[in-house]
């Protein structure tokens, strides 16, 4: 399919000069000081304490509320419409989805359903039990509706996109982003958006997400993709880290009194981390301001002037290079700093999940933390900077909340994620994946499709068009074996791969065509997923 490029970061590298972005510290209580020397500074082969940022930024308990299940603001008018779509066809008797108080993931992390035909006119089937939103029928009133011009309403932007790129240290960069079944039916834009580059010796992966009750986030979450990661390619192209015993974590990674990192070239890549998240910051207010009096704008708004809260955004910082201990040991680094909802974690060669940040949430359920003066203060930069080090990984995953919530708990969610990746053809599993695959002539029999295959659609111009993908827990369910199981078995992964290939010319263009097609019931958020993927160990 033909694919709209983003724009590149390398031209912001040759454009934007910098500037050095004054932030006033905060003070912090004697109760912060204390919660931040419990703070995990680091992701490694070992436990780590388990410290909230609810309770390291003493934030007061929120009241009782009734709340919205999905969605970012408990007053998103669009995220009920697609909640009352998703459940059409219940029973009277059944409560409407905006009054169920329960988290996203209860309802949202369902298991994949199997491939079969549906009858036009079907009707889902429900248990006099059943607490959960019914499924839509197969005759959904789900629509479809083009991104507005720009004659009817200023900074549109592309459906989608998606990007494949050759990173450093052998892996590869794979992203995509889709807009998402409510914004295809209310025919607005997609709020997400992406950046992957390298610069030196480092990977760097950006995603965001606008607010959906906000009119603007998506300039916000473009934004802040693409200027974040332009200041991380000035500040981190000659950084190179000498070796060192890296699982000597507590020496390694030792921070001061202001939570940043004592030895002289951590402490440079973490200032690098919260330098680019200031910037970006700098730079919403500024895409803000100069939409100051622009009448189109404002009659966008009802008639108001866009602030700065019309941009507000979610942003997943990551940046990873390989580094080696003493004697010449290869490590994976990764340091991320994660401002709102979705998932950055690292899937090992096992199967074994590690995740590298937790998710902020609002005061009420479904709300979460955006870009603001307040969060991107130092001292809490450098709180939120997570570190992961560890033999080299399989792949990194970096993912707004559209896919996150689908697969909920994220630990061992990734993992299954991995898995559906996989088997659909979008990870690389025929050579190289760093151990001997054996296969006998009875191993090579194909399974049958239904063994497999998950029913999977896409809601486009052309109407609903059915394709059919394949899920990890349906072939392990097959098979009567842990999904784990067939995760960490590369031979077991490769023989239930699909043969044929999704649609799109290279893997960038099919993990699109996935991303959109994929059926979660409750899930009609934007998806946006970058894949950090090594193909071989180093």
């Amino acid at each position: 399919m033909a694919v709209e490029e983003q724009a590149q970061p390398a031209d912001f590298t040759a454009t934007i000069t910098v500037p050095e972005v004054t932030v006033p510290d905060v003070q912090l209580s004697t109760a912060e000081l204390e919660a931040t020397a419990l703070l995990p500074i680091a992701i490694a082969e070992c436990p780590i304490p388990s410290i909230s940022l609810e309770n390291l930024e003493n934030i007061e308990e929120a009241p009782t509320a009734v709340s919205i299940a999905l969605g970012e603001d408990c007053d998103s008018q669009s995220d009920l419409m697609a909640q009352q779509i998703d459940s059409s066809t219940a029973s009277s008797a059944q409560p409407p989805v905006a009054e169920t108080l329960c988290p996203p993931h209860e309802f949202t992390s369902v298991e994949n359903q199997p491939a079969s035909p549906v009858e036009e006119h079907a009707t889902p089937t429900e248990t006099a039990t059943s607490t959960l939103p019914p499924v839509a029928p197969a005759a959904a009133l789900w629509q479809y509706h083009p991104v507005p011009s720009e004659e009817k309403i200023p900074d549109p932007y592309p459906e989608y996109a998606c990007r494949l790129l050759s990173g450093e240290h052998g892996i590869r960069l794979i992203a995509a982003r889709m807009r998402g079944k409510k914004h295809k039916h209310g025919g607005t834009n997609c709020d997400d958006w992406f950046e992957i580059a390298t610069c030196g010796v480092w990977n760097l992966i950006a995603v965001a997400d606008g607010a959906g009750s906000k009119q603007f986030s998506r300039i916000g979450a473009k934004t802040a993709c693409e200027i974040a990661v332009a200041t991380l390619r000035t500040a981190l192209g000659e950084v190179r880290l000498a070796p060192r015993r890296w699982t000597d974590t507590t020496t390694v990674f030792a921070r001061d009194a202001q939570d940043a990192f004592v030895q002289t070239d951590l402490h440079l890549v973490g200032d690098a981390m919260r330098q680019a998240v200031q910037t970006a910051f700098q730079k919403i207010q500024e895409a803000a301001a100069v939409r100051r009096g622009s009448e189109r704008h404002q009659y966008a708004l009802g008639g108001r002037d866009i602030e700065v809260n019309d941009l507000a955004t979610t942003l997943l910082l990551m940046v990873q290079t390989s580094v080696q201990d003493e004697t010449g040991n290869p490590y994976d680094l990764a340091l991320s700093i994660a401002i709102g909802d979705g998932v950055i974690g690292a899937v090992s060669w096992d199967g074994k999940v590690s995740l590298m940040m937790e998710a902020d949430h609002g005061q009420f359920s479904g709300e979460t933390e955006f870009l603001s003066a307040r969060a991107v203060e130092s001292v809490r930069l450098n709180r939120r900077l997570r570190v992961f080090i560890g033999r080299p990984r399989r792949a990194f995953l970096v993912m707004s909340d559209g896919v996150a919530d689908d697969y909920f708990p994220n630990d061992p969610g990734l993992a299954r994620l991995f898995g559906d990746l996989a088997l659909n053809g979008l990870i690389a599993l025929s050579s190289g994946t760093g151990f001997e695959i054996e296969t006998t002539s009875a191993d090579a029999t194909p399974f049958p499709v239904e063994a497999l295959a998950v029913a999977g659609e896409q809601l486009t111009a052309e109407g609903r068009q059915p394709l059919m993908l394949y899920a990890v827990a349906r072939y392990a369910e097959y098979l009567g074996v842990p999904i784990q199981q067939v995760i960490a078995d590369p031979a077991l992964l490769l023989r239930g791969c699909r043969l044929d290939s999704l649609p799109g010319d290279d893997a960038a263009e099919r993990l699109l065509t996935w991303l959109d097609a994929y059926q979660v019931r409750g899930s009609f958020d934007d998806r946006t997923l970058v894949i950090a993927e090594r193909e071989s160990l180093l």
